[in-house]
């Protein structure tokens, strides 16, 4: 499961619930469509939980937004350890610029396709082509981190220089 608390306790536990039926639901059905409701039965919870855990149902959605770019931080932690160090480093080669670049289009390829991750996929796609409020936090936890590193690793395989 996504989300995931390490020691979590009885109302961590329906954070927990909630957060993971409402990436389901928003990813299906988008903010606008998406209910409450659907997402309080989904979860196995009190509609009221939303409320006291989230206080809105927009509420909920940044919380979704916030833990998808926690969670994708979480897992290119050591990748983008590795490719900041590498540019860090007096010039390199075309050939590693190149394998770095690769490795972290492909990456985030398979994260993005992979069954596990079918939800993050529909609500991120959902969040780029309608945003919301929450688009700000993903651009700048996801997308700018990302695009900044393929920037500079595509300026250091180009020659054009690698300013970290």
């Amino acid at each position: 499961m996504l989300f995931q608390a390490s020691s979590p306790t009885r109302g961590d536990q329906t954070k927990q619930r909630l957060l993971q039926a409402a990436l389901e639901v928003f990813g299906e059905f988008g903010l606008q469509a998406a209910t409450t409701r659907d997402i309080a039965r989904r979860a196995g919870q009190n509609i009221a939980a939303i409320t006291y855990h989230f206080h809105s149902k927009e509420g909920l959605y940044r919380a979704v937004a916030s833990a998808i770019a926690d969670e994708v931080a979480q897992i290119y932690l050591p990748l983008r350890t590795e490719i900041t160090e590498y540019l860090q480093q007096p010039a390199g080669t075309p050939e590693r610029y190149m394998a770095y670049l690769q490795k972290l289009v492909l990456n985030f390829t398979r994260l993005m396709t992979s069954p596990e991750t079918l939800h993050f996929s529909r609500f991120m796609s959902r969040e780029q082509l309608s945003p919301t409020d929450a688009y700000p936090l993903m651009h700048e936890r996801i997308i700018a981190p990302m695009h900044q590193l393929m920037t500079q690793l595509v300026a250091g395989y180009t020659g054009l220089g690698c300013v970290p």
